[in-house]
């Protein structure tokens, strides 16, 4: 994993602005070149994106495990 760039088990979430249809393009045509690398995206709307513009969010999350303790004894 590097840090600062998309790699496939990242979350990717693409929230477009624009009417329901212009909203569909602009996820299929995101995603389509995400996919090119490996990346799946889904679209998650939220309100409030600036005209003519996309937010793409990437998550990344990591798991830890507790360290087990000594029973040996």
């Amino acid at each position: 994993m590097l840090l600062g760039r998309i790699s496939p088990s990242d979350r990717v979430t693409i929230a477009p602005s624009g009417g329901p249809l212009l909203q569909e393009q602009r996820v299929e045509a995101i995603s389509a070149e995400l996919l090119r690398y490996g990346i799946i995206a889904t679209a998650s709307p939220i309100a409030g994106v600036p005209r003519d513009h996309a937010i793409v969010t990437i998550g990344r999350y990591i798991g830890y495990l507790p360290t087990c303790p000594n029973w040996s004894q």
